[in-house]
């Protein structure tokens, strides 16, 4: 909850609709946290309506394009979280590749770029942790994160604005259709359960590496991104979270 006195903070989140960015709200808002959700639609998803979630309702929806930021809300945010992307699948023609790589690096390094313009004090974003197979150019998914996280290096390297990247395993937690129906993926925390007991076990470096790729919650992401707003790092301008830190 807000703390009596405090000023309260305001988060914009982009991609603030989507499985990843909707929990993060959740949990902003539940703080007391001013949440503004920008996404192509502007609407509030349709499971949040059918619910009638009083959180949801203190949250802003707007529409808007991550590719060209609204500068007056840039300007007056306290923190600007990253959550858009698309899957991690392969892609067959160049036209499929470019749209992949704009989902997943170019409309996020134009955001990120735009935020250093306009001095946001605070990022968060939600990259990716691969096996090394998938760390190829001819895989845009990769090409797109990686370049956003070296844009990122160069532009906040020794500045005030606080960083932090989250590298995410896959994450598990109850997803939606467009419509609002559930997609469960609540197995995947058992899967999690069991690298995490087997990383313990084992003394082999290789195998507790492994491991360690567990699958996360989303829960575990939101509360962490709240924590990263609410405490945070404050000897490195850039922090990158691994995998293995989120699971905790």
């Amino acid at each position: 909850m807000q703390v009596q006195g405090q000023k309260q903070k305001h988060m914009v989140i982009y991609g603030g609709t989507g499985f990843v960015g909707s929990k993060i709200a959740e949990v902003f808002s539940r703080q007391g946290i001013q949440v503004c959700c920008i996404s192509r639609s502007g609407g509030m998803p349709r499971q949040l309506q059918n619910t009638q979630s009083e959180w949801a309702e203190q949250v802003e929806w707007l529409q808007g394009d991550v590719a060209n930021p609204d500068p007056e809300l840039l300007a007056k945010t306290d923190a600007v979280v990253i959550c858009v992307g698309s899957p991690p699948v392969p892609t067959f023609s160049s036209k499929a590749y470019e749209a992949q790589y704009a989902a997943n690096g170019g409309g996020n390094i134009a955001l990120v770029k735009a935020c250093k313009e306009h001095s946001v004090k605070q990022l968060i974003i939600i990259s990716a942790t691969l096996p090394s197979m998938f760390k190829t150019e001819r895989f845009a998914y990769y090409k797109g994160k990686r370049d956003l996280v070296n844009t990122v290096e160069e532009l906040f390297k020794n500045s005030d604005t606080k960083v932090s990247i989250l590298f995410p395993s896959v994450i598990f937690g109850r997803r939606y259709t467009k419509s609002g129906k559930p997609i469960p993926l609540g197995f995947l925390k058992y899967v999690s359960g069991t690298f995490q007991f087997l990383s313990r076990q084992t003394e082999s470096h290789f195998l507790k590496s492994f491991f360690a790729k567990a699958p996360v919650s989303v829960d575990a992401i939101a509360q962490l991104c709240l924590s990263e707003v609410l405490e945070g790092s404050t000897t490195e301008s850039v922090r990158h979270i691994e995998n293995q830190d989120i699971l905790g």
